[in-house]
């Protein structure tokens, strides 16, 4: 059989299941008029599924007189997908079922950085492998494995081009974690996993097109639009934290000066109030300042509300999103002053886009990139391509 008519079914058993969850419970002839896919394809996919145990009929009672509609609906324990994502100093673990929907999280307190990559594998696999078995989530109904990487990440190759945070350069994690688990495995840059998690923990609805703004260690952002992830050359769209706002400004970690995350994140902001306290050693010491109405202390934060806009005025510009997402620890410590200037922005610009300043999970880019990667192998479980 051609290639592209495998894809074309594929594609055909990903609308079906889609609309399913969707619209669940529902029947044969609905559902083939909501794809616009025949009756005889919606009735060979659907015997599939149901003889993988992936779906089942159920019996509705029809609006009016009439015999009871045999309906279809998902069962939603009947697939899972896990995510993993690597930070400096965790391991974070996340599954979720046919629904997309999240039944587990965990976080193993581990140092990534040096780490020898065969250990740090074998670590991995051990960790997520009893992260499973500790809820209940059998290993053979697992379809697919996300891997969430801070850094340029070459989803293509598998190979994390450059972290900053774990210090690493041209590192191939995922052909050693393959070789482990067995599984279909993608990786995904962190912050391009994170907003598939932030759309699902919001409830955002697929089509909406949305960006994420990421302050914490560093800054960071990234965007769908008709729920593709926007990548660009060598998957690196987003990476706005090292945009040049001051040429003789304060010295990145990249090397350059006066890079945007200078401003926003949370070390360069410590490191700038410790010149005029010693005693500052967090973001709260220094927003409990500005309350307080200390000169540098407003400074630093008037530099920060300036860069934050400038943030969102960049993410407009170039996503155009109906919907950004603020998250990231740094927002922890200071929601209400965002929000503030968010409200302060929007009524400055006057425009319609949607800004969500929120504290979310810890583990969102580990449920991000197995949201991801459940959708990339879902159809992996269609092995008889006759339909």
């Amino acid at each position: 059989m051609k290639k592209d008519q495998v894809i074309i079914k594929k594609s055909n058993v990903k609308l079906f299941l889609s609309a399913l969850i969707e619209h669940r419970p529902i029947s044969r002839t609905e559902l083939a008029k909501k794809i616009d896919i025949s009756p005889t394809s919606i009735t060979r996919i659907s015997a599939l599924l149901i003889n993988k145990g992936i779906i089942a009929e159920t019996d509705t009672i029809t609006k009016g007189v009439g015999r009871h509609a045999v309906m279809l609906d998902t069962i939603p324990h009947s697939a899972y997908a896990l995510g993993i994502e690597l930070t400096g100093g965790a391991l974070r673990f996340a599954a979720t079922d046919l629904h997309g929907d999240c039944v587990a999280v965990k976080s193993v307190e581990y140092s990534v950085v040096q780490q020898d990559i065969d250990i740090l594998a074998c670590d991995i696999h051990s960790e997520g492998m009893a992260f499973l078995a500790e809820n209940g989530i059998p290993y053979d109904k697992v379809v697919g494995i996300g891997l969430a990487v801070p850094g340029i990440v070459n989803h293509n190759s598998g190979i994390v081009d450059f972290s900053t945070q774990l210090r690493w350069k041209n590192q191939n994690i995922l052909s050693h974690l393959r070789s482990l688990f067995n599984k279909p495995m993608i990786i995904e840059n962190d912050t391009k996993a994170r907003i598939r998690g932030e759309k699902a923990s919001h409830n955002i609805p697929d089509g909406i097109d949305s960006a994420v703004l990421v302050i914490g260690s560093g800054v960071s952002a990234a965007a769908v639009s008709s729920e593709n992830v926007v990548r660009g050359f060598r998957n690196a769209a987003g990476e706005i934290g090292h945009i040049t706002l001051e040429a003789d400004g304060i010295m990145c970690d990249c090397g350059r000066k006066g890079c945007l995350q200078t401003r926003l994140c949370d070390k360069f902001l410590i490191s700038e109030a410790q010149k005029q306290d010693k005693s500052v050693c967090s973001v709260p010491d220094i927003v409990k300042a500005y309350s307080e109405n200390r000169p540098w202390a407003v400074e630093i934060m008037e530099k920060f509300s300036h860069s934050f806009r400038l943030a969102l005025d960049i993410l407009e510009s170039c996503y155009n999103p109906a919907v950004i997402i603020v998250s990231g620890h740094v927002v922890e410590h200071i929601k209400p002053l965002l929000e503030r200037w968010v409200g302060e922005y929007s009524a400055q610009k006057g425009r319609c886009v949607s800004i969500i300043v929120t504290v979310t999970k810890s583990n969102i880019a580990a449920i991000g990139s197995s949201i991801i990667a459940l959708d990339t192998y879902i159809t992996d479980i269609v092995d008889d391509i006759s339909i």
